[in-house]
């Protein structure tokens, strides 16, 4: 399967839950240690935003509301690899201060929306179980991400451990510096 249909896959689960916000969601804490519901789709949008511009030569001003911007980011992130010949370039990608094979790019994206996804269901106090199917192309991709170098400290916490028999779910989100037992309230959790 083409990466950008996993990608695309995870971001439309994203944005069902992002478009599904009301007002009161936005103030609550998430396991991104220090971040809101709004931080996080801020971020999201800030760094979808990036990208796509640097590829579509052309940027936007996002909406105002972090939800509605949120489909504008992932519609331009979107058409931004659709690309014919997309997967065979480099991106240049201004966190990191350095160029990246487009499918490295998209393959830790779709990781990494997979695990936001997981951190906006968490801090809103659902489910937070991810598609097996998915989880069972991103797991390998989270764990393959080393323990130190530029995707870690400023993009990944370190791995957290989990036990043999955490679920998929579980071993994603530790693998990218999440506690799977966090929970919203707690105070002792990173």
């Amino acid at each position: 399967m083409d990466i950008r249909d996993l990608d695309r896959r995870a971001l439309d689960g994203l944005r069902e839950i992002v478009t599904a916000l009301r007002d009161a969601d936005m103030a609550a804490p998430t396991p991104c240690a220090g971040w809101t519901v709004r931080d996080l789709i801020e971020h999201m949008n800030t760094e979808h935003e990036a990208i796509s511009t640097l590829i579509l030569d052309e940027p936007v001003t996002l909406d105002t509301d972090p939800r509605r911007a949120f489909g504008q980011a992932v519609d331009r992130w979107l058409a931004a690899f659709a690309t014919d010949g997309m997967p065979d370039i480099d991106i240049y990608l201004p966190m990191l201060g350095s160029r990246w094979p487009a499918d490295q790019v998209l393959s830790v994206h779709f990781a990494d929306m997979l695990t936001h996804r997981w951190d906006l269901t968490t801090a809103l106090g659902r489910d937070p179980e991810l598609p097996a199917d998915l989880l069972e192309l991103a797991l390998p991709i989270a764990t393959a991400i080393p323990t130190t170098g530029p995707l870690r400290g400023p993009i990944y916490g370190a791995p957290v451990p989990i036990t043999d028999t955490a679920s998929a779910t579980d071993q994603l989100v530790a693998a990218l510096g999440r506690s799977p037992a966090w929970t919203q309230g707690r105070v002792d959790q990173p």
